[in-house]
């Protein structure tokens, strides 16, 4: 478990090798990239900053994950809420995410499954 917020930053985005577990890309300016450090399990529902409970995700996804647009499931998959599946996020219905050396945490229910838009 990473002490702060900014070593799981860091540390996400090393994981991931920089890149969007959707999408596999970023952009990389040199100094930053459109890439943030996603927690799984939120930390006001007790989240923590370690490895497992990190994705790195684009910030449009990030934002969307965030506010229940989609969610992960239990194999890796990509659920897109009933009302996003016609816009941008529904041609990533049933995409696996990228997967990294340390698996993510399977408590994606926590929130994100409610769908909270």
């Amino acid at each position: 478990i990473y002490s702060n917020q900014a070593e799981f930053r860091y540390a996400i985005r090393d994981i991931y090798n920089y890149e969007c577990c959707i999408t596999g890309e970023s952009i990389d300016t040199g100094e930053t990239i459109n890439c943030q450090a996603a927690h799984i399990k939120p930390w006001q529902f007790n989240g923590n900053h370690s490895a497992d409970n990190g994705m790195l995700m684009s910030l449009d996804f990030h934002w969307a994950f965030d506010r229940g647009c989609f969610t992960i499931d239990q194999t890796y998959t990509i659920r897109i809420h009933k009302k996003m599946k016609d816009g941008f996020l529904g041609k990533y219905e049933g995409k696996k995410i990228i997967l990294s050396v340390f698996l993510p945490s399977q408590e994606f229910s926590i929130g994100y499954e409610l769908f909270t838009i």
